[in-house]
């Protein structure tokens, strides 16, 4: 049978995650409010400036090859096009 207070534990604690990424994302703007040129995002972002495979970006990542930032508890990372070009300046 299904525990409900569990269900409500795992919602709570995506939610959570949501807002640590929203932090950490709110955070790095004021750190950058003027910088319109720095773009932020997520694999999609990575896969379409190093031209690489959305696989191939996870399999970097996950290594630690490649520059990227993950919230804190959370799962999703998040790609600066400046790390990444300076990244594929540093591997030539």
């Amino acid at each position: 049978m299904n525990n409900p207070f569990e269900k409500l534990e795992n919602a709570l604690q995506e939610i959570n995650n949501h807002l640590l990424e929203l932090k950490a994302y709110a955070q790095q703007k004021e750190i950058n409010p003027s910088n319109n040129d720095e773009e932020m995002g997520g694999i999609e972002l990575a896969a379409r400036v190093t031209g690489l495979s959305k696989s191939t970006i996870y399999a970097l990542s996950s290594k630690g090859a490649i520059p990227y930032h993950k919230a804190k508890g959370g799962k999703r990372i998040y790609f600066f096009k400046s790390e990444l070009l300076d990244w594929i300046k540093r591997s030539k």
